[in-house]
């Protein structure tokens, strides 16, 4: 029997510190006005709620709460260690992190501290623990959300991190330097280490790439930890609300890996906010957050033009379509962000429901429009058709002698192409997901994973159809390639061996007999018992397979694409399997 869908929130983000309290009354009006039943706040409140080191001031939040509370409104409340106040950095001048550069970011800005630094993350943990004390029982508050977009595009690179770096790669080679000397080829350019404490940060100029992609692993490991321990205070706390954090797009950066911080923050809820640049990149955010396991939440959509994001001439319908977008692709919470313009700081161009005047004007009634048909607007459908996704093939691309910018291809090419097929893919960032599908496309998959390896065969031998792509596992989980690209069981798998790998210059392309053409990198296949479906008409190696295909007696198939073609091409790549497997019309 199909379940049907949780009712949907709608709200927006709100700060009443910045507010003189009678305006609290009318907004709380007018956002019951336009149909908004959630407020999210708190998430740079640090300094309202303690100005000081022995000194808070819990009042204006507890009115707040009980006032939104008499208008019907709940609450989502935030952790405020985005932005660690002034007197704490006075106490403690190292949470403020180095940049690659040496220079130390300065206060004033946002996410200034470092993941690294084990006494702030105590002091973000007390902080979330006496909010839990306070407010875990207020019948207002609906969820809590840990700080604000982790990470950003901020990474700590002074002596914190270099010393956290050392002791993460002990723990991971269990204290055997010899073995991670051996494992990541040091030999190389003389880098082999006689003492952990050598090892530095790979971060200036160029670098191993095998240490850079663990440096990231070990970033996002630490971030992941200083969310969990404010997940856990909270939790000690006895607070029955789900919790949690709000995650930003990737052209800020991919440092944290979303998945593992889903499950092991843990988190009930993951949350994205919505800034995407067109309607198919957010679309591919939403997919992938009603992909996690958890419900999904969308904590910030933005309302209105962002300096110069989006300005006139605007669509008119741009803020219609990206919410009803966002639920049509599985969203349980949109928030608007903000509700009311700014006037002061680096955010007052930032538009928002409400201007700078504070009155209903065309962006408050579009929103209201909008509510009308968010509250009639129901999930589209699983397809079965998935595409994988995984953080640490993005960090070795992102660090390899290729540099393919990872996100950027899988959104514009491949997850683009696919909605030409689909209307909804559902994205795969555990090879535990893959059971749930018929079709599977596996692009970009550099990196070799046992796991991954075991669960594409289980989609085909249960009669599944995969389709992999150029450099498929080329990889070791060290950066380094392998001396046979696929591997001897996924050669058995797909009835090839990938003889040699082209790079295919940024102006240029490979065309192939069906009009296809490859772009990035594209590789010569020696076919042993797979059926050609397409090859090159030129190149360097004219004639030679680019496409081939090997059926398996479960009546499943393994597809294999020696290059990548662009998002038309993905789509017709797409057409073909649907159409091998008789789901030609699965658009429909």
């Amino acid at each position: 029997m199909h379940t049907p869908p949780p009712p949907l929130r709608i709200g927006a983000s709100y700060y009443p510190e910045h507010w003189p309290r009678p305006r609290w009354h009318e907004d709380l009006q007018l956002m019951k006005e336009a149909d908004l039943d959630v407020l999210r706040v708190g998430e740079f409140a640090w300094a309202a709620l303690q100005p000081g080191p022995e000194h808070w001031d819990w009042e204006w939040l507890d009115q707040f709460m009980d006032d939104a509370h008499e208008h019907g409104i709940q609450i989502l409340l935030c952790t405020p260690s985005a932005c660690p106040p002034p007197w704490l950095i006075d106490l403690e001048p190292d949470i403020l992190p180095q940049m690659a550069d040496g220079s130390i970011k300065s206060l004033g800005a946002r996410r200034h501290y470092s993941p690294f630094h084990a006494a702030y993350r105590d002091r973000a943990a007390a902080m979330a623990a006496q909010l839990g004390q306070r407010y875990g029982q207020h019948p207002a508050l609906m969820g809590w959300q840990i700080d604000n977009e982790l990470c950003g595009n901020i990474t700590d690179c002074g002596p914190l991190a270099q010393a956290a770096f050392q002791q993460w790669l002990r723990q991971r080679f269990n204290d055997h330097l010899d073995d991670f000397c051996t494992a990541l080829g040091l030999h190389f350019w003389s880098q082999r280490y006689s003492s952990w404490d050598q090892i530095p940060l790979p971060i200036q100029g160029s670098h191993h790439p095998g240490l850079k992609l663990l440096f990231q692993e070990c970033c996002s490991d630490y971030w992941i930890a200083f969310c969990a321990a404010q997940v856990q205070a909270i939790r000690e706390q006895n607070c029955p609300q789900p919790i949690t954090t709000n995650c930003y797009a990737f052209n800020f950066g991919m440092a944290i890996d979303w998945r593992q911080l889903v499950e092991e923050a843990p988190l009930d809820c993951f949350s994205f906010d919505n800034y995407a640049r067109s309607a198919h990149e957010a679309c591919f955010y939403h997919d992938l957050g009603s992909s996690m396991g958890v419900p999904y939440w969308i904590t910030e959509q933005q309302s209105g033009p962002y300096g110069a994001n989006y300005p006139w001439p605007e669509d008119p319908l741009r803020v219609t379509t990206m919410a009803t977008n966002g639920r049509e692709h599985g969203a349980e919470a949109i928030l608007y962000f903000p509700w009311r313009q700014i006037p002061w700081g680096q955010e007052q161009e930032h538009g928002a429901i409400l201007d700078h005047n504070g009155k209903p004007g065309l962006q408050f009634h579009r929103v209201c429009s909008t509510n009308a048909q968010l509250r009639n607007c129901k999930p589209l459908p699983p397809q079965g058709i998935g595409l994988a996704f995984c953080w640490r093939d993005s960090w070795a691309w992102q660090h390899a002698g290729l540099k393919i910018s990872y996100a950027e291809e899988m959104i514009e090419r491949c997850y683009r192409g696919l909605l030409g097929v689909t209307p909804r893919v559902e994205i795969c960032t555990h090879p535990d997901d893959l059971a749930r599908l018929r079709i599977a496309i596996i692009p970009l998959k550099c990196v070799y994973d046992a796991a991954w390896e075991a669960a594409i065969i289980r989609l085909v031998v249960s009669g599944g159809q995969v389709l992999c792509c150029a450099h498929t596992f080329a990889r070791d989980a060290y950066n380094a390639y392998r001396s046979q690209y696929l591997g001897r069981t996924m050669e058995d798998l797909f009835g090839i061996q990938v003889n040699r790998r082209i790079r295919i210059r940024n102006d240029a392309a490979i065309t192939c007999d069906d009009g296809l053409r490859m772009h990035m990198v594209a590789e010569i296949l020696d076919v042993d018992d797979a059926e050609i479906i397409t090859r090159y008409s030129d190149g360097p190696q004219p004639h030679s397979a680019a496409l081939t295909r090997k059926d398996h007696a479960s009546g499943g198939a393994a597809w294999y694409c020696a290059g990548y073609p662009d998002h038309h091409g993905f789509t017709a790549l797409v057409q073909r399997v649907t159409t091998h497997v008789g789901n030609a019309d699965v658009s429909q």
